[in-house]
């Protein structure tokens, strides 16, 4: 189901014995997690965290499958960014269903339609899929003004909007800055976005894309980002993000003349920052764009998929190159 059935099923007060989150949005499913824990009314001493590595079958099947002597509900989460084995799933959701006292989200960070998984989750195994996309800008903004009323944090609307555009429409990265912003115990304006948030360790992320997509030297940036140790596929996502951003400003001008920010992106954000991105979007021909995508995507599946590489000297003689290949 989609994310707006899902909200009226919380809505009712509705509890399943098994859930199965996933989508291109992380921000949503670690939002609709905490959800579902408050609807249900979950103590945190109940809850039992498996992320990633840590995941292992038995264990979690055991879990499921133990009276609960201490607490009301034996409820687990289990965090992948990869697919659990289908048979296993199926498993775990039907003991789930068997057991009153046992709750199971599986939370997956995977945009791909899990078609076979989502099959397990039916009324007969009182389970619910939801599968969630990245929200339109204005919701997202909405979502943020949401997340820092929660946390106590006065921003105005431009520097939300300005650090939304800042991490190129990544919520998750958005919402990590709020909360550091709040420890400042300050009103939040445009210059705490740019003082506190446009980095990239020491590295403004903003001028690094121009950078990077205008062709100029970046050895010296690359240098920092990673000495940082920031994570490649965080980088890449950013990167990635930029060069479709652009392009849509790039196609939207070809077609109507002009570039309507609140027509492209859904809001608006600072002049200077809106200006310099149609300028970019401009220089750049259609060709390069399918290129610089095309590559780009290759990246990513070798860093995903090869073990035996050095992603870190893969990926930095990989961003030095692109000057050399888009130039």
């Amino acid at each position: 189901m989609y994310q707006n059935q899902f909200d009226d099923l919380l809505r009712q007060g509705k509890k399943n014995s098994s859930y199965l989150f996933y989508g291109e949005s992380d921000f949503l499913i670690d939002l609709y997690i905490q959800k579902t824990i408050d609807n249900l009314n979950i103590c945190a001493d109940e809850i039992q965290k498996i992320y990633f590595e840590d995941y292992d079958y038995v264990q979690v099947k055991n879990y499921l499958s133990q009276s609960s002597l201490f607490a009301e509900n034996n409820f687990i989460i289990v965090k992948q960014n990869k697919k659990i084995d289908a048979k296993q799933m199926k498993d775990l959701v039907q003991v789930a269903a068997a057991n009153p006292n046992s709750i199971i989200i599986f939370a997956l960070y995977l945009s791909e339609r899990l078609a076979t998984h989502e099959k397990y989750f039916t009324n007969k195994t009182d389970g619910v899929v939801v599968r969630f996309f990245n929200p339109k800008p204005q919701q997202a903004l909405h979502l943020l003004m949401q997340e820092a009323k929660t946390i106590g944090l006065d921003i105005a609307p431009d520097a939300l909007s300005h650090l939304y555009t800042v991490h190129e429409e990544n919520l998750s990265l958005c919402k990590n800055d709020l909360k550091k912003l709040y420890i400042l115990n300050t009103p939040i304006g445009m210059k705490h976005i740019s003082k506190y948030c446009s980095s990239l360790g020491d590295v403004s992320l903003d001028k690094f894309l121009h950078k990077l997509l205008e062709n100029q030297n970046v050895h010296y940036e690359i240098e920092k980002i990673f000495q940082e140790g920031v994570a490649h596929i965080q980088l890449l996502s950013q990167i990635s993000a930029f060069i479709q951003q652009l392009f849509m400003i790039y196609s939207y001008s070809k077609t109507h003349g002009f570039a309507d920010p609140i027509e492209i992106l859904g809001y608006k954000p600072p002049a200077d920052v809106w200006k310099r991105k149609s300028v970019l979007a401009s220089k750049i021909k259609l060709q390069q764009y399918l290129q610089m995508m095309q590559y780009y995507q290759e990246i990513e599946l070798e860093l995903k998929t090869n073990k035996d590489i050095d992603s870190s000297s893969f990926f930095m003689a990989k961003l030095r190159k692109h000057s050399v290949v888009f130039r």
